[in-house]
């Protein structure tokens, strides 16, 4: 063996095992050689490894990691990549586990390739041995490759053994008796069914020739005493399945089951740790025949092992048969799962922080564990809550978190909240979401929240006032699209179930300016809430950071008699400032109108229009409803429509799916939409312009959605002119007719004046050219949009703080007590202790859910 002396390795490089000895060099090229040696009767690992690279440089790319090894007398050997987040969490790993050097070989070529996700944190990578021997390397480089290059982490080996690479004997053909086990088992190396149980007793798993499925035997699983959960399961490896969506499948019959029976998926990560813990959403109790059952899941790119099974729990026999494990795709979304091991799965207190709840080894109606939030005595401090911390935040990221809920009383109510801190604990961000509850029914419940670049801590808490219990289980916080360089607009959100009830709204406006001059004053002029159709705001609240920027404010209706606007006058010198406002307001919902059916030829409305009308049929510089490419889509839309409902789908339908170009996207007018796509404001722009093509009023509305609640400017929807019902709302980004009125609120209607200023320099402050006047945030000569609000920051939305009740006539009293007290918002020109006094008893009026206590209060107000 050759003996050569060693080094003293550079700091940014590790080893392993000390009894190893190494030798290290490096060329200015970044190369790398040198070698590893050890005795025979080693059995750890010695390694050489580079403790981290920028991973700015391989986020979303593929890398490999290549070298030229020899090796002599080796047990096992290879090269090394390791893919982690901040917490140490493996996300991938390859070390040549599978495809090792051993014995004596001369000079190979050794590559291992990965995919990188966004989200890694940190890389590592190196050369390893394990047992005796010597290997040398050579030109050991990590490099970013090309789509050619295959990924070689294709096994699925981890640090707690190597599993077959897909599910065997799901017929139960095969004769085995699996492993029994006195709760449930660490992950092992078995290659068959295994049968674990939770509690005192065991559960048995056998092959039953009596009940056959299909002509075929069934898999039974059934007590031997008095017990709590059995779970019949086999580990496969997820290599072959990471970024599928999976279908498990099978066919079941009971026999006296007291508490209930399921399938269940399990997908965990290199380190044993659950990533998703899935159950079919059906489930079998008492005596049933064969019913099929399935569960539909994502296999995430950092999976690398995958259970399934069925659960039995209480007492009871449970046959399966007919088990399918099937590939439906591509998985529906790309995603890290943050919220893998949270305590719920259990018997016991991990990481969920309680307050009067506790962690529960059974559910109503549910498989697994959950936690119950118990009942509260009535007072302004009783709350019972759980909730989670978590510090690894990836920031700038579409996060949806979910859950389920369930109540146990009439009208009962949770509230979720999440908050993002920086590292000084200031909070940046925060959501609040209310959510209705159904006695004896599971609720999902899901939300999306974005965290600012600065948030170090994200905490998430559900919080219940009932004097009964609700509970709580199957959270979860998916990691999705890098939300500042998102170029799709279509996005399926989520949105309030209930159409009609009449609703108290949260809408939150935010812009960062700063002064040309140290001494600088200038005015920034915002749109804001006002009385239209179907909402009235409440209450209307100002301020600056820092306080002393704020130099006043006045509240004006536009001339126009539709819009609503406030001018600040700040002085927020160079360093900048933010202004924002609050504004809670009222909306009634409604169902979607059932229009009379217009007959639609091409220029139906050539008749006398109402002036409320005419005025939106002209063609300006942001809806060019003139321009050849735009009248002919109009033409070719209009062709097959007959009536004015269908054109209008039409419409929408095309401006939805219109192609993003990223490219061509540098205007938000209709012209360049027709061609780039663009943004919710372009594809708005755009559907206005075909329907005044064709000679349908139309005008863009510029508001603030409750269905979203991440980070946004506004949103735009479209009004159309329709003879029988006056003006009808569209979604053209999102292709929904007749959005409803509680989900938004309004902020400007655009009129032609508006349209035609969209390419003045003077009112382009806060939107891209082809914007309309005063549908955004606008900054007078003096000041400048500042970097203390980056622009894919700016927080402004939505949300829903509270259903109101009352019947007809009740209502129309609050509305009109509501448009009395705007009046009173309008001589506002100071947010002070009497205006924040105001908001508090309006709010605090409001989440009594009752119309006259609400009305009672504005009036007195």
């Amino acid at each position: 063996m050759l003996n050569v002396k060693e080094s003293a390795l550079p700091t940014d490089w590790a080893i392993g095992d000390e009894r190893y000895r190494y030798h290290l060099d490096s060329d200015t090229s970044g190369r790398c050689s040198g070698w590893i040696q050890g005795d025979a009767n080693f059995n750890r690992d010695g390694k050489l490894s580079k403790l981290s690279v920028d991973v700015a440089d391989y986020r979303g790319k593929r890398l490999k990691l290549s070298a030229l090894c020899r090796a002599e007398n080796v047990g096992k050997a290879g090269l090394s990549v390791r893919l982690e987040r901040k917490s140490g969490k493996y996300i991938a790993h390859d070390d040549m586990m599978n495809r090792p050097l051993s014995g004596s070989l001369d000079w190979t070529l050794c590559e291992v390739v990965l995919d990188v996700p966004t989200y890694v944190d940190k890389i590592s990578f190196g050369v390893y041995m394990r047992g005796g021997g010597q290997i040398w390397f050579k030109d050991l480089q990590l490099a970013v490759t090309t789509g050619e290059a295959t990924p070689t982490n294709d096994y699925a080996f981890g640090c707690v053994g190597q599993w077959d690479m897909e599910p065997l004997n799901l017929d139960f053909s095969i004769d085995e008796y699996p492993e029994l086990r006195e709760g449930r088992c660490y992950i092992s190396e078995a290659r068959r069914w295994v049968i674990s149980s939770y509690g005192e007793k065991l559960y048995d798993f056998q092959r039953s020739t009596e009940e056959l499925f299909d002509g075929k035997p069934s898999g039974l699983i059934k007590p031997v005493a008095e017990a709590d959960y059995g779970l019949l399961y086999q580990h496969i490896g997820a290599a072959k399945y990471r970024g599928k969506r999976i279908r498990f499948s099978a066919h079941a019959k009971t026999k006296s089951v007291t508490k209930g029976a399921w399938l269940r998926i399990c997908v965990f990560n290199g380190d044993g740790t659950d990533l998703i813990v899935g159950f079919s959403n059906a489930g079998l109790k008492g005596d049933t025949d064969w019913t099929k059952l399935e569960v539909d899941f994502d296999v995430p790119k950092e999976a690398w092992v995958i259970d399934i099974g069925a659960d039995l729990s209480g007492d009871g026999e449970l046959y399966l048969g007919g088990l399918q494990f099937e590939v439906l795709g591509q998985m529906v979304q790309d995603h890290c799962e943050l919220l893998p091991d949270i305590g719920l799965y259990q018997q016991s207190e991990t990481s969920m922080k309680l307050e009067r709840a506790e962690l529960v080894s059974e559910l109503p109606n549910r498989p697994g564990f959950g936690i119950r939030l118990n009942g509260v005595r009535p007072g302004p401090q009783m709350k019972s809550s759980t909730g989670y911390r978590l510090i690894d935040v990836p920031v700038q990221r579409e996060l949806t978190f979910s859950c389920a809920l369930l109540g146990c009383a009439s009208g009962q109510k949770v509230k979720v909240v999440i908050y993002a801190y920086d590292a000084a604990w200031k909070s940046l961000e925060r959501s609040v979401s209310h959510v209705a509850l159904v006695i004896g029914e599971w609720t999902r419940f899901e939300t999306k929240f974005v965290a600012p670049p600065e948030t170090v801590r994200l905490n998430i808490f559900v919080i219940s006032v009932s004097p009964q219990p609700v509970y709580f289980t199957d959270p979860s916080l998916l990691v999705g699209n890098d939300f500042a360089k998102q170029e799709s607009y279509n996005k399926d959100f989520s949105r309030p179930k209930n159409r009609l009830g009449t609703k108290i709204v949260k809408a939150s406006y935010k812009a960062g300016v700063r002064a040309e001059t140290s001494d600088g004053e200038g005015v920034v002029t915002f749109p804001i809430p006002g009385p239209y159709r179907d909402q009235i705001p409440l209450t209307f609240d100002l301020k600056t950071k820092p306080k002393d920027a704020l130099l006043g404010y006045e509240i004006q209706q536009r001339d126009d008699g539709i819009n609503w606007l406030a001018k600040v006058r700040v002085k927020p010198l160079r360093k900048g400032a933010v202004i924002e406002w609050d504004s809670l307001v009222l909306i009634r919902g409604g169902a979607e109108n059932k229009l009379p059916a217009i007959s639609f030829t091409n220029h139906y409305f050539k008749q006398a229009l109402p002036p409320d009308a005419v005025a939106w049929l002209e063609s300006t510089k942001c809806v060019q409803s003139d321009d050849f490419g735009i009248a002919q889509k109009a033409v070719q839309l209009a062709k097959d429509s007959s009536d004015l409902e269908s054109f209008v789908r039409a419409v929408i339908a095309f401006t939805s799916k219109n192609k993003y170009v990223a490219k061509k996207f540098n205007s938000l007018d209709a012209k360049t939409a027709l061609t780039a796509g663009g943004s919710c404001t372009s594809r708005a722009n755009l559907a206005a312009a075909l329907l005044r093509a064709q000679g349908v009023p139309a005008r863009t509305v510029s508001h603030l959605p409750t269905w979203y609640n991440g980070y946004m400017f506004e949103h735009w929807l479209v009004e159309y002119w329709h003879p029988e019902q006056g003006w009808v709302w569209v979604e053209p980004t999102l292709e929904i007719f007749q959005p409803p009125a509680n989900e938004l609120v309004v902020l400007a209607v655009s009129s032609a004046d508006d349209e035609n200023k969209c390419d003045d320099l003077f009112h382009l402050r806060y939107l891209m050219p082809g914007g309309a006047y005063l549908s955004g945030c606008e900054l007078s000569s003096e000041l400048h949009c500042s970097n203390v609000l980056k622009r894919t920051n700016a927080p402004n939305n939505a949300t829903e703080q509270s259903e109101i009740s009352g019947d007809v006539s009740e209502q129309a009293v609050l509305f009109e007590a509501a448009l009395k007290n705007f009046r009173n918002i309008c001589a506002q020109t100071n947010f002070d202790s009497k205006a924040a006094k105001h908001t508090k008893s309006i709010l605090e009026a409001a989440y009594t859910g009752n119309s006259k206590a609400l009305a009672s209060c504005l009036r007195r107000e």
